[in-house]
Formats: C-alpha cells, sequence, structure tokens
C-alpha cells in the first residue's frame, strides 16, 4: 500500500503515513475499487405524495463508472466588470425640512400688546408725576425760589445799607482827609488810626468783586483764601472791581499784594470805566513802581506820570507785600510795607472807581489780593 500524497510504500500493517497525516486512515489497496466499477446512487425524487412507500431498488439509476472519472471541467473565472462603467447614483445633499411660516398677524399682534403696556405704563407715570409728583416738585421749588428770593432782597438791602454807609463815611473821610496837614509818615499813622469803611479780606465774594475768564486766559477770581488776577496776553492789563466801592475823590487804600508770578500788579484809581481813563499804580516783582494816566484804551496813549524804585518793597515772586494810597486833594501818598515811597501831585482825575489788576510785559502774570481795607 502506497501513500496518496507522497506515494511512500507503507508497510502492510498500517494504512496512516507517518510523513504526511499520521491521523489519515487509508485503505488498503485491495480495498480499492477499479476505475471500471460502477457506483449506483439513489435517485431522490420530490415528486413522490406524502405518505408514499419509497420507489424500489429498480428506480435507481446506474452510474457508470467512467462517467464519475471524467474529470471536472475547470469554471472560468468572471470576467472583469470596470465600475465606471456601471457608475453609482451621485449622493444627493438632505433634503432640509421647511418650516412652517409662522402666522404673520402674531408679531403684529405681540407688538400691538407690547406698545399698549408701554403706554399704559408711561400714561400711568404721567399722571402720578401731574397728579403727586410735580405739584411737589412745584411747591419744593418755589419754596426754595421764594427763600433764595428772600436772601436776594436782604442781600440787596443789606449792601445798599452798607453803600449808603459807605458814601456817607467816605464823604467824611474825604472831608477828613482834605483836612489833613502832616508829614507822610504822620499821615499814614493817622489814617490807619481811624476805623476803615470797608475790611475785606478778600477771602471770599463778600462785596460783590468781579469773577470772569476770557477766551484769551485773562481771569479774575477766588482761590486758596485770596482774590486772584492773572493775564496771559503781552502787554495787557486786566482791571476788577467791585460795585460796592462808589467813585471817591480823597481817600485811603491799603491791601496785600503778592504777585505770584510774571511782571506786575496795582491799583487803579480815579477810573471812568466808560471812557477808559484812569489812574494806573503798579508795581513790578523787581520792585519798580510807575504811576500812568490813561486817556483812552490805547497804551501807546498813556502818559507817564512818574516812575522809580521802592526800596522797602520786597522784591521776588511769592513775596507778600502791603501797598498803601492815600489820595489827598490830587496828591498822591505811595507807602510800601508802611514806608513812604513817593509824593505825586496830579490834576489829570479828581475822582473816580477804584479797581485791582494784574499786568503782563513779557511773562504770564498772576497776582493774589488780600486784606482790602478802605477809608
Amino acid at each position: 500500500m502506497h501513500c496518496k500524497v507522497c506515494q511512500m510504500e507503507l508497510p502492510s500493517d498500517q494504512d496512516v503515513c507517518p510523513n504526511c497525516h499520521p491521523s489519515e486512515q487509508y485503505a488498503s489497496a485491495t480495498e480499492l475499487q477499479s476505475p471500471e466499477e460502477t457506483q449506483t446512487l439513489p435517485h431522490l425524487s420530490t415528486d413522490e405524495p406524502e405518505g408514499q412507500a419509497p420507489l424500489p431498488l429498480e428506480s435507481y439509476h446506474t452510474v457508470p463508472a467512467a462517467v464519475l472519472s471524467e474529470p471536472i471541467a475547470a469554471v472560468s473565472p468572471l470576467a472583469y466588470t470596470d465600475p465606471t462603467q456601471y457608475p453609482l447614483p451621485s449622493a444627493q445633499p438632505p433634503v432640509r425640512p421647511t418650516a412652517k411660516p409662522l402666522n404673520v398677524f402674531l408679531p403684529l399682534l405681540i407688538a400691538i400688546i407690547i406698545i399698549g403696556s408701554l403706554l399704559l405704563i408711561e400714561n400711568t407715570g404721567v399722571i402720578y408725576y401731574a397728579a403727586v409728583a410735580h405739584p411737589a416738585e412745584v411747591n419744593h421749588t418755589n419754596a426754595a425760589l421764594g427763600t433764595i428770593s428772600a436772601q436776594a432782597t436782604t442781600r440787596a438791602q443789606e449792601l445798599s445799607s452798607a453803600q449808603r454807609q459807605i458814601n456817607l463815611s467816605n464823604k467824611q473821610t474825604n472831608d477828613a482827609i482834605a483836612k489833613l496837614d502832616a508829614a507822610p509818615q504822620t499821615l499814614y499813622s493817622s489814617m490807619t488810626s481811624i476805623p476803615a469803611i470797608i475790611n475785606d479780606p478778600l477771602q471770599q465774594n463778600t462785596y460783590l468783586w468781579d469773577i470772569y475768564q476770557d477766551r484769551y486766559g485773562n481771569a479774575c477770581g477766588f482761590s486758596n483764601g485770596a482774590y486772584h488776577i492773572s493775564t496771559r496776553q503781552n502787554n495787557v492789563f486786566v482791571p476788577c472791581q467791585t460795585p460796592i466801592i462808589p467813585s471817591v475823590g480823597n481817600f485811603a487804600l491799603q491791601i496785600q499784594m503778592n504777585i505770584l508770578s510774571g511782571d506786575e500788579g496795582g491799583i487803579i484809581f480815579h477810573a471812568d470805566i466808560n471812557n477808559d481813563r484812569l489812574y494806573k499804580l503798579s508795581f513790578g516783582v523787581d520792585g519798580d513802581y510807575s504811576l500812568f494816566t490813561y486817556v483812552d484804551n490805547v497804551g501807546d496813549h498813556a502818559k507817564k506820570v512818574q516812575s522809580g524804585h521802592a526800596y522797602d518793597f520786597h522784591s521776588g515772586a511769592g513775596q507778600m507785600n502791603q501797598i498803601m494810597l492815600i489820595s489827598q486833594n490830587n496828591t498822591f501818598f505811595i507807602y510800601a510795607n508802611q514806608q513812604l515811597v513817593t509824593e505825586i501831585h496830579d490834576t489829570t482825575y479828581t475822582n473816580g472807581y477804584i479797581a485791582l489788576f494784574a499786568e503782563e510785559e513779557k511773562n504770564t502774570t498772576e497776582v493774589a489780593f488780600s486784606n482790602l481795607q478802605l477809608w
């Protein structure tokens, strides 16, 4: 007997090839049928009625062994089909479901409801304001205005009374000054021993001093417990005054002056404001003084009456100096820190208003005034 795989001859007592398949069973050569032998296969039929006895053996066909031994024809593989000849259907985008349109009247209805609610709220507020809040505000405002009006009336009466008192006192002072006949230094002591008509610390606007600032930066106002006058224009002086001080002829004025920065400051007197006619007494930061008469608002038309140096003046920016001016029958006595600077006689103007000023020649100037006294 031989192995069907490797054709190795097997011993007579073995039917398993030890080289190929040890577990495979082989039939003996004598048991193999020859190709000429025939095999019979049963013929199965599905036409037999249910329950019928199987067909007799004669119904089985005998298949010749030669037919069984014929080799099976090789099946040719399927022909290759190009997939591009039968393209797949192109993918279509998913269809978005169409939203059902809203009722067009619903937004309109909502808008009408909202507007109606707002109008109702507004009308309620208007009704409340008209019926409750506004009358209360009106009453409160009327009360406040009444208080302000009463205060203003009282203030006006006080100022009117003060101005009448100033006029009366000034007349008395004017007469007293006119009759004074003493040496200039004695004149100073005599004047300061008399009670002043006006004592204004210039810490607040008690006497209605000018408060303003123009487009050039020139200004008058109260700051840090003093009355400040500043100018930012070359060759310009800025006057500031109060309507409480009347037009005077004979008077005495004493004030503290501090040139914080810049060039000059001083006193204007016997001024006709409407026609720009005045005297201007000026002290520079360096201690120089000058007296000019102005005939109009053109600086070149001004006339210098006198100038010089005040040796008792504290020169330098930020220095406090006390200036005193006594006008007696058109003779002007000028003092710095209680010491006589000069005595000038001029008859250009005999009376007028008083003001304070700051003047810039080349540098931005600011002057602080305080503790004004007027006799």
